[in-house]
């Protein structure tokens, strides 16, 4: 007596199946895929590791922030907290334990705008609102795009790296000028502690000092 043939999977639990299944292929695709034409490059991401690792043992931390391209910079500039800092022109290039940590590992190593222009930054911090900077940096050529800004912060002394990438020749900007609007959150500083800034650049950089307020002293309730 021959066994009756198994019934074939109803169609609604093979929708089910796809719906379930599709979204997690896309998500893990996305995350795990490399860019077109990128291919796995042990040793170059190795080195990349590596020199990031020389620039922590050298005590720098790299902290968040963010920055966009300001649209009206007048704007931009009037919202700042005031007083501003003093800001000074100082000889270009990284401060000198990062400058060694970046000088063996041209994979982080990053590339400096000529110089620094007009920049306004408050005098005072205010937390919990964040530190917020305005400067305008020269890049060397026309076929240069600004690209990441990174922020190390080493016991009271922060570094603004602003990087920036080639373009193709035919898709020149259209001015060597940049204008930056840097956001840095108030949990990256030290209520009541004194930093001095720099903005690098490779001939001239920019820098200043900005002190954290300290938070206010509880108020004791009257009897």
């Amino acid at each position: 007596m021959s066994q009756p043939s198994p019934k074939p999977w109803s169609m609604k639990w093979i929708v089910l199946f796809i719906v379930v299944a599709l979204p997690l292929y896309t998500l893990v695709t996305l995350r795990y895929r490399k860019p077109p034409g990128q291919s796995h490059q042990p040793y170059q991401e190795a080195r990349e590791r590596a020199g990031v690792a020389r620039v922590e043992a050298a005590g720098y931390t790299r902290i968040e922030a963010s920055a966009i391209r300001p649209a009206d910079i007048g704007l931009t500039r009037s919202g700042l907290d005031t007083p501003s800092a003093v800001v000074r022109k100082i000889p270009g290039g990284l401060p000198g334990e990062l400058a060694e940590s970046f000088a063996r590992f041209a994979e982080i190593a990053p590339k400096l705008p000529d110089s620094l222009g007009e920049v306004t930054a408050p005098a005072v911090l205010t937390p919990p609102y964040p530190y917020q900077i305005l400067y305008t940096c020269r890049l060397p050529t026309q076929s240069d795009l600004l690209g990441d800004i990174r922020v190390y912060i080493k016991d009271d002394r922060i570094a603004i790296i602003t990087d920036h990438d080639p373009i193709p020749r035919e898709l020149l900007s259209r001015s060597r000028d940049a204008t930056v609007f840097l956001s840095i959150e108030a949990s990256a500083f030290t209520p009541g502690r004194t930093y001095e800034i720099t903005l690098v650049g490779a001939q001239t950089s920019k820098s200043w000092t900005m002190s954290v307020a300290a938070p206010p002293s509880p108020v004791t309730p009257a009897f």
